[in-house]
């Protein structure tokens, strides 16, 4: 069996609530290690994936194509301070533990500069990497589970308005600096075949949808939804969890006899973040810290966690 499991992605991994990644932790008899932060890339899940130990597992929930990442050392990193403070400042949550220096996302950079990229080339660059991770995990030789936080695939959706997060953040990060092309990916023969690769590599379900399209298509995950934040509930995590991650580690990992104490302690946790004001709740629930993920915030959550799972 497994030493240990480590889950990887942003804030549909690691959040204020629990999330599928802490399912895992709760319902197996396993030590899991979330490297999830909200707002990370997959670039930066890839560069994590080389500390990895093989007799390890891996689950990776992919997230957007805007997250791809720039590393500025420090040295760097104060030559623009003294310029464009805010660039830094906003984003050193970026940081790695015990590097020195800073993770920016670089569409934000791509702004300073006036680089002009089409949507095309930023789609097919996180495919891109999002296959070079599925087979950095063949190559080390440990099991592994890829998943999309959403539909990775936006096309006709951007004239269309839908609201998924990929399309959103594209529409509202992008901006000026990117040439607003159609997306024709499905015409595309290199997009279409990494697509497959990627589908035919212990993925659930398809890169055309994820998590928030799990949630956001079930009325009875979304009955209690917070109407000031989009992120999946822990209900909406949980019932994912259950549906497509669970059969799949069954087959490696002891289970606990917990999982209807769980659902129930789920609804729970739901039905009191319902009853929250606006103000309450983003008091209480918050990915935004400009550090990271904070050692008050894993306590919190921690303190969270007890109170309703026990």
């Amino acid at each position: 069996m497994s030493a240990k499991v480590h889950t990887f992605g942003c804030s549909f991994t690691q959040y204020s609530y629990p999330t599928w990644a802490d399912f895992i932790a709760m319902h197996y008899d396993v030590d899991v290690i979330n490297h999830a932060l909200p707002g990370y890339g997959n670039d930066i899940i890839k560069k994590k994936l080389y500390t990895i130990n093989s007799t390890d597992y891996v689950c990776m929930m992919f997230t957007g194509a805007i997250r791809e990442s720039n590393y500025f050392d420090y040295n760097f990193a104060k030559q623009i301070e003294s310029t464009d403070n805010d660039l830094i400042q906003k984003f050193n949550k970026f940081s790695f533990e015990g590097q020195k220096g800073y993770y920016i996302p670089i569409i934000k950079y791509f702004e300073r500069i006036n680089v002009v990229e089409s949507h095309t080339n930023i789609i097919y660059k996180n495919f891109e990497t999002i296959l070079d991770c599925l087979n950095l995990c063949k190559l080390k030789k440990f099991p592994y589970i890829g998943m999309a936080w959403c539909d990775l695939t936006p096309n006709q959706s951007f004239a269309d308005g839908l609201h998924t997060p990929g399309n959103h953040l594209l529409n509202y990060f992008l901006g000026q600096n990117t040439l607003k092309t159609k997306l024709d990916w499905e015409e595309t023969a290199y997009i279409v075949d990494i697509i497959e690769q990627i589908e035919d590599s212990n993925w659930i379900g398809s890169v055309k949808s994820g998590l928030f399209e799990h949630h956001w298509t079930n009325r009875s995950l979304v009955e209690k939804q917070p109407r000031c934040d989009a992120h999946p509930t822990s209900l909406g995590n949980f019932d994912y969890f259950v549906r497509n991650i669970k059969p799949i580690l069954d087959n490696t990992f002891t289970t606990k006899n917990n999982l209807q104490h769980l659902e129930q302690s789920t609804k729970n946790l739901v039905e009191y973040f319902s009853t929250l004001t606006e103000k309450e709740y983003k008091k209480q629930v918050t990915s935004n810290d400009q550090n990271g993920w904070s050692q008050e915030q894993q306590d919190e959550k921690n303190k969270l966690i007890k109170e309703f799972y026990g």
